[in-house]
């Protein structure tokens, strides 16, 4: 992910905002330095990650409500669609990504809402609320509480809410000052803590990638280390070249299909699977 400026107050609304005039496609969520192939085969290997961990926790979509919270360019919508969600609502924070996505997507509902300020369907609950690659992005502890309690009144009493973020469940090695003013790593006790002060419970976790995620967790400075280097140099090689990443990308993602569902917890971003308790 790109990230501020050094320096630079990092304004949600601002940042996304900008990104979002800028470009329509799964860079604007994902790695916008990267190529569009990169982010393609990432996304789509995250999206059978998500499905496996459905299926595992006894989940389904079809013929169930949906809340996409942090739609961006409706990735994830489409996904639940295909899934046959009885129907979808999405939500975003910034207003042109919501225009955009009334026009692709004319039978949603569809709201501009700030998670961590306010429910963006208020009075209206879902079987399933999905929230991707969104919460990490909220810095601030109180405003992070706050969102999951936005996103515990919009879940129904006997619904499921899955999360896609870096969980640290074993260790953290990164410094501090490395993180980005606009990213934030939480751990599984961090997160525990905040579900259950919003009537929630995390009742598993699976790996959504081993090879194609920004590693935030390890067994030892060594693993991090290890895992850091492969990452640093995939991306630094397939920077700016588009053609390589096309004839990269097709046997990495396999091979990442192939080792994630082994990897418990995995070095990046886990699919949290969470229930209402209240």
């Amino acid at each position: 992910m790109t990230h501020p400026h050094a320096g630079e107050t990092y304004r949600p609304s601002e940042y996304w905002g900008k990104l979002h005039e800028t470009a329509d496609d799964l860079g604007v969520v994902g790695y916008p330095t990267l190529p569009p192939t990169f982010n393609r085969y990432v996304y789509a290997n995250a999206a059978l990650a998500v499905i496996r961990a459905l299926e595992a926790a006894g989940v389904s979509i079809r013929d169930r409500s949906v809340l996409d919270i942090g739609s961006g360019t409706g990735f994830w919508i489409a996904l639940w669609q295909r899934e046959g969600a009885a129907n979808v609502a999405g939500a975003d924070l910034v207003p042109a990504a919501v225009a955009r996505l009334r026009e692709r997507f004319s039978g949603c509902e569809l709201a501009t809402a700030d998670i961590a300020e306010t429910s963006p369907f208020p009075g209206s609950t879902f079987d399933v609320v999905t929230v991707m690659s969104v919460l990490h992005h909220i810095v601030d502890e109180g405003r992070f509480r706050r969102a999951l309690g936005n996103i515990s009144s919009q879940l129904e009493p006997d619904g499921h809410l899955v999360v896609l973020d870096p969980l640290v469940v074993r260790g953290r090695w990164m410094p501090p000052e490395a993180e980005s003013a606009h990213n934030v790593t939480r751990t599984r006790s961090q997160w525990e803590s905040a579900l259950a002060e919003n009537g929630l419970r995390l009742s598993s976790i699976f790996s959504s990638a081993a090879l194609l995620s920004d590693p935030v967790d390890a067994g030892s400075r060594v693993a991090f280390l290890a895992h850091r280097l492969w990452w640093r140099a995939l991306t630094g090689s397939l920077r700016g070249h588009d053609r390589l990443a096309d004839m990269l990308m097709p046997p990495l993602a396999a091979l990442d299909r192939a080792l994630a569902p082994r990897l418990r917890p995995g070095p990046g971003a886990k699919v949290l699977m969470i229930e209402r308790v209240d």
